[in-house]
C-alpha cells in the first residue's frame, strides 16, 4: 500500500495469480484488488491507473488503459466508484455488457469466433494428453526407496522428509508421480508424499505448475494408473478414484486446463471434487489440488 501514493504508483501494476472459480464469484479479479486498495487508504483515480493504464503500458498495448485521443474505447461505467460497481461495459466503443449481461449481439459474434478458432486449431488445443497408455511398471521404486516430500499446511514450501521404500499409510506416507504429457516422451517421476493424508485411492490433475504435467498422489499404484489414465481419455482436468471407480472427475480438454463451462458450474465441481478428496482422508489442511498442482 506504501506504494500507492502519488510517488511511487507509476511504477506500479495490480495482479492476481490463481484465482479458482470461486474466488472469481465470491470476490472478483482484479476489480476485487482496486476495491480494497481504496477500502486502504488509496487515491480512486490511482487505483484505477494502476489497474488499467499501467499494466497496459508495461505490456506495451500502447492503445489501451486510458480514454483519450488516439487510444481505443474499451472503457466501464461505474455505479459506485469504491465498490467497483460496473453498470455497463463498452469494447471500441460498442456496449458488450449491461449490469453483468453480454448483448445478444456480442453473444453472437463470440460463438462465431469460438466455432472459427476450434475448427482451426481444434488438434492443438484438445491434443494436449500426449502419453502411451500408463502401466504400472512405471511406478516401480529401487530396492534403495525414493525421497520422502514433506507437505507444509497453507504453505508451496516442502521438506525433506528422507526416504522411503513403500507406501504407509499408517505413517501418511503415499506415493507421488509426474508424468510427461505433452510429447509423449514416456518420463515418469516416481516418490513418495508425506501429509497429503489420503488412506485410499487416488487423485490426480494435469495441472502442475509450471509445466503442467499430470501428477498424481495414491496409495496404490493400480489406482495411480487409473487416475491417470483416465485423465487422458478426458484430454486432461482432475479426477479423485478409488478401488478402479471414478468417484468424481471434471474434464478440462483446453490445454488440460480450462474448460468452456460456465464460471457457476466448474465452482460446483471443483466443490464435488474437494469433497471426494476429503473422504479419501485427504488433510482438512491443505487444498488437495492446489497443494498437488505444487509438490
Amino acid at each position: 500500500m506504501p506504494l500507492i501514493s502519488d510517488r511511487y504508483y507509476s511504477r506500479c501494476l495490480f495482479v492476481t495469480d490463481d484465482r479458482h472459480p470461486g474466488d472469481l464469484i465470491r470476490e472478483g479479479h482484479i476489480d476485487n484488488i482496486i476495491k480494497k486498495a481504496i477500502a486502504m487508504g488509496a487515491k480512486p483515480e490511482l487505483a484505477y491507473t494502476v489497474a488499467s493504464y499501467n499494466a497496459a503500458s508495461y505490456f506495451h498495448l500502447n492503445f489501451k488503459g486510458a480514454i483519450a485521443p488516439g487510444y481505443q474505447a474499451d472503457f466501464v461505467i461505474l455505479d459506485d466508484v469504491e465498490e467497483v460497481k460496473i453498470s455497463c461495459v463498452y469494447k471500441k466503443g460498442r456496449l458488450v455488457a449491461q449490469n453483468g449481461v453480454v448483448t445478444d449481439e456480442v453473444s453472437e459474434l463470440l460463438d462465431s469466433y469460438q466455432h472459427e478458432i476450434i475448427e482451426k486449431y481444434e488438434d492443438r488445443i484438445y491434443s494436449t494428453i500426449n502419453l502411451r497408455d500408463f502401466g504400472v511398471e512405471k511406478l516401480r521404486i529401487s530396492d534403495a526407496g525414493a525421497k520422502v516430500i514433506g507437505l507444509v499446511p497453507g504453505e508451496i514450501l516442502t521438506t525433506d522428509e528422507g526416504v522411503a521404500k513403500a507406501v504407509d499409510v499408517n505413517h501418511d506416507i503415499i506415493k507421488l508421480a509426474v508424468v510427461e504429457r505433452h510429447h509423449n516422451t514416456g518420463h515418469t517421476g516416481v516418490c513418495f508424499v508425506k501429509g497429503y493424508g489420503i488412506r485410499e485411492g487416488a487423485i490426480a490433475t494435469s495441472i502442475a505448475h509450471d509445466s503442467h504435467n499430470i501428477i498424481a498422489a495414491g496409495v496404490s499404484d493400480e489406482d495411480i494408473c487409473f487416475a491417470v489414465n483416465r485423465l487422458k481419455e478426458i484430454k486432461g482436468g482432475m479426477v479423485v478414484v478409488n478401488r478402479g471407480k471414478i468417484i468424481c472427475e471434471l474434464s478440462l480438454p483446453i490445454a488440460g486446463l480450462m474448460c468452456d463451462s460456465g464460471v457457476y458450474e466448474v465452482n460446483e465441481k471443483m466443490k464435488e471434487l474437494k469433497d471426494a478428496a476429503y473422504r479419501l482422508g485427504a488433510s482438512r489442511n491443505i487444498d488437495p489440488f492446489m497443494t498437488l498442482s505444487f509438490t
